[in-house]
Order: structure tokens, then sequence, then C-alpha cells
């Protein structure tokens, strides 16, 4: 304790896969990004879940779609007024966790389907409503709080003829 406030740390999780689908930009209600896991990065995730307080299996809303997972960035109910970041450049490192350099910003114009990314994101476990008259109610389940987004590479990317000098001009110098 420091003051008489108790500090904890925040514990983040890091996963590094392929996007699916994204909305990173302003004037939304939510950023999200979602991408496809192995089923042994779902295994390890629901294995963390599993260790919070009260946790009850049964009915448990997952955020996943098959094993497509849902990363949200959302910290009010009302509009949010700027686009998602940190957005890192990681293209070209060997091994992102051992890196020690400072990464370059990219934008959400950077991100795109089929990129391979590392996305570091905390579950937030939630407790269920019960429902009662006119309200459904709604089971426990958890989210998973995005917080940055580093791009890694594409996997389908096209390759560039430039075997001619022209294309070679064209690229170097537009």
């Amino acid at each position: 304790m420091k003051n008489r406030l108790e500090i904890k740390r925040l514990k983040c999780f890091e996963v590094e896969r392929i996007v699916t689908d994204y909305y990173l930009r302003e004037e939304a209600y939510a950023h999200i990004i979602q991408v496809q896991l192995d089923s042994s990065d779902i295994d390890h995730i629901k294995s963390i879940v599993r260790t919070a307080p009260r946790h009850v299996e049964a009915g448990y809303h997952w955020p996943f779609n098959g094993n497509v997972a849902k990363f949200t960035s959302k910290d009010s109910k009302d509009k949010l007024t700027r686009d998602f970041e940190p957005i890192l450049d990681g293209r070209g490192i060997e091994n992102l966790k051992n890196y020690t350099g400072n990464l370059g910003d990219l934008t959400v114009d950077d991100v795109m389907k089929g990129a391979k990314v590392s996305i570091e994101y905390s579950p937030v476990p939630y407790g269920g409503k019960k429902s009662r008259r006119n309200d459904d109610g709604f089971p426990p389940g958890c989210t998973f709080k995005l917080y940055s987004i580093t791009i890694l590479g594409m996997m389908d990317r096209p390759m560039l003829d430039v075997s001619s000098p022209s294309k070679r001009r064209k690229l170097n110098y537009s």
C-alpha cells in the first residue's frame, strides 16, 4: 500500500493471430478487432478466465464465435471521439517479445483483414443478471479489453513485379 491506497497491477495478455474483421474509427460506440484463434489459444484464455472470483461455467457467455475472438475498447456509453490507438509497427521484428526498442506509430488505415497482429488485452469477467418481469436478464460472461495492436505483417501480401527499370523508379520516387 502506498499512501493508504492499494495498488493493483493489471494483468495483460498477448495473442498473435490474423485479423478477420475490425472497426477502429471514431464515432463508434466501441472499437473492435476480431482475430482467428487456434483451439490452444481459446483453451488458454478460458483457463485464465476460469480463475476469476465467482466464475460459474453454466451458461457462461464467451466472446468467441467459433474460433474467432472479439477484442473491444470501450470506456463509456457515448460515441468515441477519436480513432483507436495505439497501433504500433512491429513489421520486420523477428522476436517481438524480446524486442527492447521503441516501435513506430501506425494508424487505423494500416490495419486490414489478413494482417498478422499482436493484440494486448485483459479478460474482463462480468456477472449475470437474473430475469425479472420485463427484463430478460443475461448470463455471466467476459469481454476482452483491447489495449494495443501491433502490426506484424501481412499474410497474403501480393508480390509486386518490379523487374523493369521504369517500375523500380516509380516505386522508389512515388
